[in-house]
């Protein structure tokens, strides 16, 4: 988690579906962190009430949820959430920034930044592909 280092990659597989008659996109994830098994599951929506977008993240690295909530900016199809997750190491909670880039109708590009001490880090970018 330096940045001063390259980053760490490795591939996964995300089952996404539509549920409860397409209000969420429930997604499980399966890949790896640092050499471990990393499994996930999120839910996605939009709160018609609140006119905001919203995600949920549970995995099987801690027993902690992130939420996030956040707009779509309408000109760049981009969807910018904030919320925050609890981090065990410093027993604190960290404000995130979660950004939604669709690329094509087929993939879109999910970014994790996080608040630090000396400013806002990107922790993570993952490239999701539509299998056909």
């Amino acid at each position: 988690m330096d940045p001063s280092l390259p980053p760490t990659m490795s591939e996964g597989v995300a089952t996404q579906k539509m549920i409860m008659d397409g209000l969420y996109l429930h997604s499980e994830n399966k890949s790896s962190m640092m050499g471990m098994p990393l499994d996930g599951l999120s839910i996605t929506g939009y709160d018609n009430a609140k006119g905001i977008y919203f995600n949920t993240w549970i995995d099987n690295s801690g027993s902690g949820i992130m939420y996030s909530e956040g707009k779509m900016d309408e000109k760049t199809k981009v969807i910018t959430m904030k919320g925050k997750m609890y981090e065990p190491m410093s027993a604190k909670d960290l404000m995130v920034r979660s950004v939604y880039t669709f690329l094509t109708p087929d993939k879109y590009k999910y970014e994790m930044f996080v608040e630090m001490p000396s400013g806002e880090m990107k922790m993570m970018e993952i490239e999701f592909n539509r299998k056909k």
